[in-house]
This record gives structure tokens, C-alpha cells and sequence, in this order.
């Protein structure tokens, strides 16, 4: 360097990795979370129960928030990528009882989808980090809006694979599980149902059908009015106002004409049958026609519509994910776990005097 000339490169602290057990911690908390994903994910396939879905969605937020906490607090890549490898395939280890099948095509898919979710993984950490390297300033949205969508994506992958093997190669169905989904989705409008019938009905999968349809009927002309003819004359009643021979009546013929509907709709239409009954034997047809028609291939496409629509969904949910993330860094710096640091730089430039 020319005597003349002074570069000033000043930084009160070299940007490295000063607590190897915080950074193996990171990791851990990674794994564990990992593990714990498949875990309840396979749980709830097997059940279908809801205790099981709602710990699987809390640890997938949780996977998620460490990965980008981990390439934020984190300051060698190689650590990064090594945590992240460890975080997507050390849960393959959890379907090792499945490894002893003698059809090794399904070893081959579950492999290789770990494979592809990592290379996933890998792109969003290696944007992640690339992007917190040359920040001047600790952008932690942008950051994370890197890193999410491509780590989310990668594990979807993964646990659609694991669905698509689970119900179609394993034979985990568990029994009626037609029924219970359907059962559950029911259970689910339970919330809806004073929309339905603001009297206070509530739609009970276990009622029969004929009895739904006394509802909805009930439902639907009581703020009406009924046209009656007296002494020639045509006036209109307020149906509440009606003898209740005339209510009978009315809902009557409107239970007749929502049955007469549901008939020519849904051959399979029992009014005996109960609300369960009916509506899975409708959702079974549709789907009976949908695999007849995709052949082999349909449950390669349900997977990975499982995959879309739940990669969707999730996508609305990023913001919260992000949120909860910085709000988890917030409470690392408050409590000491770690510190954000300043670093001035200057450049040699020549002018023209």
C-alpha cells in the first residue's frame, strides 16, 4: 500500500460465532421441532384427532420461527447448512420401521422427497443469509420473506410425500376414516349453525336427514308471509301468525319441495338416513368419479393438491409467523441471549481538487 494513503476499516467486534452452546441449542430446538412435526403430523393421519393436528400445526410454526432465528443469530453459513440438513433429514430416522419393506420404490420416494424438501431449505437459508450479510441495517421482514416461503415449501413437500405414502402404500388408513373426516368437518359448522337457525337449532350429524329438513324448512318460512284466501278475498298472513294447523301445512309442503330437490340431485338421497350418513355417501360419490377418472394417478394428485392448498393456505399466514418470530428475537435481546452490534466501515476514494 502507498505510505500516502490510509484505509479505515473499523469494527469494535469481529462478526463471528462467539457461544458455540447457544448455536447448538439453536440446533436442537430445530431438530426437536423437526421431529416433532412428523410426529404429530403421522399421529394425526393414523387418529385423525384434533389434539394431534393442533400440537402439529404449533411445532411447524415453531420449525419454521428457529429457521429464520437460526440464519438471523447464526454468523457462519456452513453452521447454518449444517443445522438445517440435520433439522430436515434426522426425521427421517422416524419412519425407519417402514424401511424393511420389500417394496423399495416406497424407501426411493421417501428419500428422495427429503432430498428435494432440503434443496428447498437450503435456497431459502442460503437468500436468508445473503441478504443479512450485506444489510447495512438488520432488515428482519424482507430477511424472513426470503427464507419462509422456500423453507415452508420444502417441508410441505416432505409431509405430502409422507400423506401420499402413509394412506396409499403403508395402509395406515385407519378404519372409516371417511366417515370421521366427514364427522369432524360437521362438527366444525356446529359454530355456523345459529346462521342457519337463529332460533337456536344446531346442525347434529347424528339426527336424520328428514329431521334437517324439518329445520331448514322451519327455518326458512318463519319470517315469511303466507297468502290465504277468505271470503274471496287474498290476504297476507305473517306465517308466526298462523293457526298452527296452517303452520303444519306450509313447512310441509316446503319440506316436500327441499326433498323432492335432494332426490333428483343425489340417487343415493335416504331421508331415514342421518345427517353423517347422508353427506358422506354424497362427498364419496363425487370422489368414487374423481379416482375413476385420474385412474392410478389420483392419489398422486390428491397429495399434491394437498400440497397446494395447504402451501396456500399457510401463505396467509406468514405475516403471523414473521410476527411471531421477531417477537421471539425481541425477548432473546431483552434477556441477554444476544445483542446487536454497530459497524463502521470507511472507503478510500480519490477527488479531483
Amino acid at each position: 500500500m502507498e505510505p500516502g494513503l490510509q484505509v479505515i476499516s473499523e469494527s469494535k467486534e469481529v462478526e463471528e460465532d462467539r457461544s458455540l452452546w447457544k448455536v447448538i441449542l439453536l440446533g436442537l430446538l430445530g431438530i426437536g421441532a423437526g421431529f416433532g412435526v412428523f410426529h404429530y403430523f403421522e399421529s394425526f393421519l393414523i387418529n385423525l384427532d384434533t389434539a394431534s393436528f393442533w400440537m402439529f400445526v404449533v411445532l411447524f410454526v415453531i420449525f419454521l420461527d428457529l429457521t429464520i432465528l437460526q440464519v438471523l443469530l447464526v454468523k457462519n453459513f456452513w453452521k447454518i447448512f449444517l443445522i438445517g440438513f440435520l433439522e430436515v433429514f434426522s426425521p427421517i430416522f422416524y419412519f425407519q420401521g417402514e424401511f424393511g419393506n420389500p417394496n423399495a420404490n416406497y424407501l426411493r420416494i421417501l428419500i428422495l422427497s427429503f432430498c428435494v424438501g432440503f434443496y428447498f431449505v437450503f435456497i431459502g437459508l442460503r437468500r436468508g443469509y445473503r441478504m443479512a450479510e450485506n444489510s447495512l441495517k438488520i432488515r428482519f421482514f424482507e430477511i424472513s420473506r426470503r427464507i419462509l416461503p422456500r423453507v415452508a415449501s420444502g417441508l410441505l413437500l416432505i409431509l405430502a410425500t409422507v400423506f401420499y405414502l402413509s394412506y396409499f402404500s403403508w395402509n395406515l388408513t385407519p378404519p372409516n376414516i371417511g366417515q370421521i373426516t366427514v364427522g369432524n368437518m360437521l362438527d366444525t359448522l356446529k359454530p355456523v349453525s345459529n346462521v342457519i337457525f337463529p332460533s337456536g337449532g344446531v346442525i347434529d350429524k347424528n339426527e336424520n336427514v328428514s329431521q334437517l329438513v324439518q329445520d331448514l324448512a322451519l327455518a326458512k318460512v318463519k319470517e315469511t308471509k303466507v297468502s290465504i284466501s277468505d271470503q274471496g278475498q287474498t290476504i297476507e298472513v305473517p306465517f308466526l301468525n298462523l293457526p298452527q294447523e296452517y303452520k303444519t301445512q306450509v313447512v310441509s309442503q316446503v319440506v316436500s319441495q327441499i326433498e323432492g330437490g335432494l332426490k333428483s340431485q343425489f340417487s343415493t338421497f335416504d331421508p331415514n338416513d342421518t345427517v353423517l350418513e347422508f353427506v358422506y355417501s354424497v362427498l364419496n360419490q363425487y370422489f368414487l368419479k374423481f379416482e375413476l377418472l385420474l385412474g392410478v394417478y389420483a392419489p398422486v394428485v390428491i397429495a399434491f393438491g394437498l400440497f397446494f392448498l395447504a402451501k396456500g393456505t399457510l401463505a396467509m399466514f406468514y405475516w403471523l409467523i414473521e410476527l411471531i418470530a421477531f417477537l421471539i428475537l425481541k425477548m432473546l435481546l431483552v434477556f441477554g441471549f444476544a445483542y446487536t452490534n454497530l459497524e463502521t466501515r470507511a472507503r478510500e476514494f480519490l477527488l479531483l481538487s
